[in-house]
């Protein structure tokens, strides 16, 4: 009778201890793991910037983040402008995973396109948002748009 007791306290003490545990599990990234999504934007002068394309994160931790976009202006607006990109990281305010610029002129082309690695804080979106940095500048429209993010074990830096 000691022994079945003794076993039955020892099952319920595991199930106690595994239900816990699970409820505040974190999903898991596999380091090799990718997430990537693709989209448009436009960006009307004043205004703030757009996120062209998004990614969700399941869980914090070590990214290689890569990013482009092209993109195209067609107005009256004479003078060179420029477009920026940069990396948002989950409810940051500020980009803290690098930016890029693209200088263009009249009905001008250009393309923005870089990687950053970094550590996020915390799961969420993770977004490429661009804008043009001509205050009352021309309309910009950003093209094929993409982001990709991959799950690394650890970032070393040099």
């Amino acid at each position: 009778m000691k022994k079945i007791a003794f076993l039955t306290a020892v099952a319920l003490a595991s199930i106690a201890i595994t239900g816990s545990a699970a409820a505040n599990d974190t999903p898991a990234v596999t380091p090799g793991e990718v997430f990537y999504d693709e989209g448009s934007a436009t960006h009307h002068p004043n205004t703030p910037g757009v996120v062209v394309a998004s990614v969700s994160l399941p869980a914090a931790g070590s990214y290689l983040i890569h990013a482009d976009t092209d993109f195209y202006r067609r107005d009256r607006y004479t003078e060179e402008s420029g477009a920026r990109c940069d990396i948002l990281l989950p409810n940051e305010f500020n980009s803290n995973g690098g930016m890029q610029v693209a200088s263009h002129g009249p009905n001008g082309y250009g393309t923005v396109s870089f990687t950053v690695a970094l550590t996020t804080t915390q799961p969420g979106p993770v977004n490429l948002r661009c804008y043009q940095i001509s205050s009352g500048g021309p309309t910009l429209f950003f093209n094929h748009g993409r982001i990709t993010a991959q799950a690394v074990p650890k970032i070393t830096r040099f």
